[in-house]
């Protein structure tokens, strides 16, 4: 009896709505929950469709393993990961109307005493068309600013089964109405009253028009009278004289940052002639001595042959120790 009331209390723990409506296009998610009960952990969960008498598994996963079997639901299928305990529901992605079936979710649990419990519940899915609704042009304000060269995209989005198809036109000072079929920067030409239009293929379909906006394309001097009156107006206007003084001191950086760059440039072109002055210096003083060297070599030859005419072999070794005694006291 114990055994019994286990899985009794675990069968009451699995729960979904018996039926569910989903949009043609559209995502829908299918909701299967459990609550865990004590001692129990999920050991597999099983997604499966039945058509026609028929029962094909679409999705299974266990500790082990992650499976989708049938290709068509390979990319359009998904449940939440394990770590969120108790929540098995399943996602289908861009409903068709083949979609239309009976899913089963299955779910098998396991206590410490190797006691598996299995529930199944099943939940009708039916698709059905949705007229398209009236379209909206999400975060846009009416008059829309822009400068004149900048480009902008506005985005139009409407609800009901899909595909749906948007147009976007102008509004003519005739009354007309202008379709739009090209992308390019805006023009002064270009301001004026915008809007959208959406449909789909839903029976008794209409086409739904989106609340127009004006576009204002401004120059540059417009759109900064425009930037000046908005600041203005939340408080935060800059007056003439605060604008000049901003100017003023950019001036000053400017001209400090030019004086820094010449006062740079004066110490590198003195350093130069510094080090150019140096070195000329130093090859003076070489040649000089150079110079001087050779001039005394010079003397020396000469006293040398008037020493070597002196008749006296004695006189005229004197004659030449002298000549070398002034050149050393010379030098």
């Amino acid at each position: 009896m114990g055994a019994y009331s286990e899985e009794q209390d675990a069968n009451k723990n699995l729960s979904a709505v018996p039926s569910i409506t989903a949009v043609l296009g559209r995502d829908v998610t299918i909701p299967c929950t459990y609550q865990l009960s004590p001692g129990y952990s999920e050991v597999s969960l099983k997604w499966a469709i039945r058509k026609d008498g028929d029962t094909k598994t679409i999705l299974y996963r266990d500790r082990l393993s992650y499976s989708i079997p049938l290709s068509m639901y390979r990319s359009r299928v998904s449940v939440p990961s394990t770590d969120q305990v108790g929540n098995v529901s399943l996602t289908l992605r861009e409903m068709y109307f083949q979609d239309r079936a009976d899913y089963l979710c299955e779910v098998t649990w396991r206590n410490g005493s190797e006691n598996t419990v299995q529930n199944t519940t099943l939940i009708k899915v039916s698709v059905i068309q949705v007229p398209v609704s009236k379209p909206v042009m999400p975060n846009v304000q009416s008059p829309l600013y822009i400068q004149a060269g900048q480009s902008i995209r506005l985005t139009c989005t409407a609800a009901g089964s899909l595909p749906i198809t948007y147009m976007w036109y102008k509004k003519q000072p005739d009354g007309t109405k202008t379709r739009l079929s090209r992308q390019a920067d805006l023009r002064i030409s270009d301001a004026g009253t915008y809007y959208c239009e959406a449909e789909n293929v839903a029976p008794g379909k209409k086409v739904e028009q989106s609340d127009p906006i004006e576009l204002i394309v401004q120059d540059v001097t417009s759109a900064m009278a425009s930037t000046a009156r908005t600041a203005e107006k939340d408080g935060n206007a800059v007056s003439p004289a605060s604008h000049q003084k901003g100017n003023r001191t950019l001036l000053r950086v400017y001209i400090l940052i030019a004086g820094l760059c010449i006062l740079v440039l004066f110490v590198v072109i003195i350093a130069n002639v510094i080090i150019m002055k140096k070195r000329n210096k130093q090859k003076n003083a070489y040649d000089l001595v150079t110079f001087s060297s050779h001039l005394a070599g010079a003397k020396n030859n000469m006293e040398d042959k008037k020493c070597s005419a002196r008749e006296n072999e004695y006189e005229a070794m004197i004659c030449k120790n002298e000549n070398e005694y002034a050149t050393m006291t010379k030098t």
